[in-house]
């Protein structure tokens, strides 16, 4: 009995050493770089914000951030590349609520409960025109798209952003019809307003600030519920003075952040997590939320889930109804909202 009393300690010993070398071994997450793929074009509202997370984030985790950007495909193009990869928590989507219509689009086959978020918030939309533009309200800009139907050109993003989806009810609510031209991202189509190539833009006030207060662009309205001040002008009136129907459509929020594929450990989840948690509270990012007046809600976890998939249901019936989207939501069980 001794002598197999002295074996049974012997293998316990080995056991426990066994343990701990392999607890010593296996490596804490992050142990490499971190890829972070922005869906659309350089210097729009998403691109900035993926930025800003992901230098916060970088400074908890203690791990290097790759910032690159992948447009195309109204967002699915980067969705689809990240959704592909192992989830692991070392390929992570900088995207918007434009990642919610993707699947009916055509665009990505994923939906919201492919993907985990991390939502900072997002900034009100603003209808503008150039400066030297012969509108001076929001309803002489009504009044000619239903006089010359399809002639009017509008850009805001790439199909199926917020900025379209606030469109697309304005077109509804207004019962107006205009020449929509699409771009990857509101950066570009900031510009092509300014350049003369588009008449009108609904895109976010935090994307319009500097131009707005440098005067190049006239601020018409805001796709708001109630009125507010952009950089450069006080007292924008809601689109609902023009548009009383448009009372019943909004409030649309934006969400400007961060995904990652569902089925990434729940360890690497939470560390994840504690780092958007602690970035949000960061000076820094409230500070770049002051500057691109960004309401910040910092939604992450079931909260963001229940908000991604209440505005996937919008989203996608919205753009079905439209004619937009290819795909009816009801063949990925989205029910209309």
């Amino acid at each position: 009995m001794k002598k197999r009393g002295i074996i049974s300690l012997a293998v316990a010993s080995i056991l426990t050493v066994s343990v701990l070398a392999g607890c010593q071994t296996q490596k804490k997450f992050p142990d490499r770089a971190i890829n972070v793929t922005v869906f659309s074009t350089a210097g729009g509202g998403t691109d900035l914000t993926a930025r800003a997370l992901s230098a916060e984030m970088e400074k908890e985790l203690g791990g290097k951030f790759n910032v690159s950007n992948m447009p195309g495909g109204s967002g699915g193009v980067g969705a689809t590349y990240v959704s592909a990869k192992e989830p692991d928590g070392y390929n992570i989507l900088g995207c918007s609520e434009g990642l919610f219509p993707l699947a009916v689009l055509n665009a990505s086959a994923t939906t919201s409960k492919d993907w985990e978020y991390f939502f900072l918030g997002g900034t009100q939309a603003v209808l503008s025109v150039r400066e030297d533009s012969k509108y001076n309200t929001v309803e002489e800009v009504i009044a000619d798209m239903k006089a010359n139907p399809g002639k009017i050109s509008l850009a805001n993003s790439q199909v199926g952003c917020i900025w379209d989806i606030k469109a697309a009810l304005l077109q509804e609510a207004a019962g107006i019809d205009y020449k929509f031209i699409p771009y990857q991202g509101s950066n570009p189509s900031i510009l092509a307003c300014l350049n003369g190539e588009v008449d009108v833009i609904i895109t976010g006030i935090g994307e319009q600030a500097e131009f707005l207060a440098a005067k190049k662009l006239k601020p018409l309205a805001l796709i708001e519920l109630e009125d507010g001040n952009v950089p450069g002008y006080d007292n924008v009136p809601s689109i609902v003075k023009a548009v009383p129907a448009m009372k019943e459509k909004l409030p649309v929020d934006g969400a400007l952040g961060l995904a990652v594929p569902a089925g990434v450990p729940a360890e690497t989840l939470k560390i994840l997590t504690d780092a958007f948690i602690k970035a949000v509270d960061s000076d820094a990012i409230k500070e770049y939320a002051k500057t691109k007046h960004i309401v910040i809600r910092g939604l992450y976890g079931e909260e963001a889930k229940a908000y991604a998939q209440q505005m996937e249901k919008v989203f996608s019936w919205v753009l079905f109804d439209k004619g937009v989207a290819t795909m009816s939501p009801e063949n990925f069980g989205i029910e209309r909202p």
